[in-house]
């Protein structure tokens, strides 16, 4: 017997772990992008105010397939805003009023962390814990936020 053996954790954990950590920054992405359309009222801001209305929809999309991806994996999904804001990988704006174009450049930087974040986490389940169907999706994720970071691109060019 050796008594040196460690109890290594479930593969299946560690891959809601990392769907937990995708959730959280989904959760604050998509509340930094109502803000931007709730704040957005600066003259010409008429057009990014509907690029964040489709973006937050978009994200709501996002976040409620990925607490069912956790569920039918046995997990739980992280519910609480401490929770996500502990746990993100994001950050918080602390600036209370930014202009929307202002405001639209610190979401496009966001989503390219985001298409960061997420291919080392599609890495991650491939190579350690050999999780194809969820490195797909998360790789169907980095698709959703390169197109959301083109839009705002496409914006901020014509600005």
């Amino acid at each position: 017997m050796n008594p040196d053996v460690a109890i290594k954790p479930n593969p299946t954990d560690r891959v809601i772990s990392i769907l937990n950590l995708v959730l959280a920054d989904e959760c604050l992405l998509y509340t930094k992008t109502r803000n931007s359309h709730l704040k957005a009222t600066d003259p010409g801001a008429g057009a990014l105010r509907e690029v964040f209305e489709k973006q937050f929809d978009e994200l709501s999309e996002i976040i409620n397939a990925l607490s069912e991806r956790i569920r039918s994996l046995g997990g739980y999904p992280m519910g609480t805003m401490s929770d996500f804001l502990q746990h993100a990988r994001l950050k918080e704006n602390s600036e209370v009023q930014l202009p929307a174009l202002r405001m639209a450049g610190q979401l496009l930087v966001d989503h390219q962390v985001m298409m960061r974040e997420l291919g080392g986490d599609a890495e991650a389940c491939v190579q350690e814990y050999g999780e194809t169907t969820v490195s797909e999706f998360l790789s169907g994720l980095i698709a959703r936020h390169e197109a959301m970071a083109q839009k705002l691109r496409a914006h901020l060019a014509q600005s």
